[in-house]
C-alpha cells in the first residue's frame, strides 16, 4: 500500500529521473530511452498499485494513478464512486477516443451505452461504421444486438433492407452474409429474423450467380446455416460445391474467304543461307547457274 501511495505522488518528472537513475543514463530517461518491454512491465506494476488503492479506499489517490496510466474507464468509474460525475463523464470520452483511435468500435460503443447512457450515439457509431474497416462485421452484428436490446426493431427492418438493396464492395459479400444470418438466428423479434434470412439469401445468390465470385464455399455454407435441420439444404448446398466446373468452350475463328490455307509444309537444311536480289522479270536464268 505504501508503494502505492509512493508512485501516485510522483509527478512525471520525477518518474523520469527515476528511470534515468535505473539505467545509468545520468540524466532524466525519456520514453525513446526506454526497452518497451519495460514499460510494459512497469505499467503493470502500476496497474496493480492503483488497484491496491482502490481496494484499500484510498480513491484519490487509485483515480490519480489511473489516470496517468490512460486507464480512463477505471479512472471514470473510481471518479463516480466519489461522485465526480462531471469528471467520470470526462474520463469515459476519453476512453471512448481511445477505442476509436484504435478502431475498436464496438468497445466504444460499449462505454457510450453502459457508461455514458447514451444509447443513440452507440447505435449511431456501428451503424456508420463502413465495409473497408475490418471491424465491419462485428460492429454490424453490435449494432443489431443493440437494436433487440433497445427494441428498435423497425430501424433494424430499416437497416436491413438498406443492406440487401446496397450491394456489397468486391470482397465484402460474405462478411455481409455471415452477419445477416447471424442475424436471422439471434435477433429477438421473428419479422426481422425472417427478413434476414431472406436477405441472406438473395446476397448468397447473387454472388453464387457470379462466375468470377471466389469464396462460392462461404457462400454456399452460409445458406445452409440458415436451416440447419433442413438436411436437404445441406445436401444441395454439398452437391453445388462438388460439381464439375463448366469448362470454357473455344471460341471458333470463322475464316474468311481470302485468307491462305497452308497446303504443304517442308524444312530447308541448316546451311542454307539466303541472299537478297532483284529479279528481272524478261531475263530467264537457269535454276541451276548459281546466283
Amino acid at each position: 500500500m505504501y508503494v502505492g501511495i509512493q508512485l501516485c505522488q510522483r509527478t512525471d518528472g520525477q518518474w523520469a529521473r527515476d528511470l534515468g537513475r535505473l539505467f545509468g543514463m545520468g540524466r532524466a530517461a525519456d520514453a525513446w530511452d526506454i526497452p518497451p518491454a519495460v514499460v510494459d512491465d512497469l505499467k503493470s506494476k502500476y496497474r496493480e498499485a492503483a488497484e491496491c488503492l482502490e481496494l484499500g479506499g484510498l480513491l484519490t489517490e487509485a483515480v490519480t494513478l489511473y489516470e496517468q496510466l490512460g486507464l480512463w474507464e477505471k479512472a471514470g468509474d473510481v471518479h463516480a464512486k466519489l461522485d465526480r460525475r462531471d469528471d467520470a463523464d470526462r474520463c469515459y470520452r476519453l476512453q471512448v477516443e481511445a477505442h476509436v483511435q484504435h478502431a475498436d468500435f464496438v468497445s466504444a460503443a460499449h462505454v457510450l451505452e453502459s457508461k455514458l447512457a447514451v444509447p443513440d450515439d452507440a447505435l449511431a457509431m456501428l451503424v456508420s461504421v463502413g465495409p473497408t474497416s475490418r471491424s465491419w462485421g462485428t460492429c454490424l452484428r453490435a449494432a443489431f444486438q443493440l437494436m433487440g436490446r433497445l427494441g428498435r426493431h423497425e430501424q433494424a427492418g430499416i437497416f436491413v433492407r438498406k443492406l440487401r438493396e446496397n450491394r456489397a464492395p468486391s470482397g465484402s459479400e460474405t462478411i455481409l452474409a455471415d452477419s445477416l444470418a447471424a442475424v436471422s438466428k439471434q435477433y429477438p423479434d421473428s419479422r426481422i429474423r425472417l427478413l434476414s434470412a431472406d436477405a441472406t439469401r438473395v446476397l448468397c445468390g447473387t454472388a453464387l450467380s457470379d462466375p468470377e465470385f471466389s469464396d462460392r464455399a462461404a457462400m454456399a455454407r452460409c445458406v445452409a446455416t440458415l436451416n440447419p435441420e433442413d438436411r436437404l439444404l445441406s445436401r444441395d448446398a454439398n452437391r453445388f460445391l462438388n460439381r464439375p466446373s463448366a469448362r470454357p468452350q473455344l471460341k471458333q475463328r470463322v475464316r474468311s474467304g481470302h485468307d491462305p490455307v497452308v497446303l504443304r509444309q517442308f524444312s530447308l537444311p541448316d546451311q542454307i543461307v539466303w541472299r537478297a536480289g532483284i529479279l528481272d522479270p524478261d531475263v530467264q536464268s537457269d535454276p541451276r547457274d548459281p546466283a
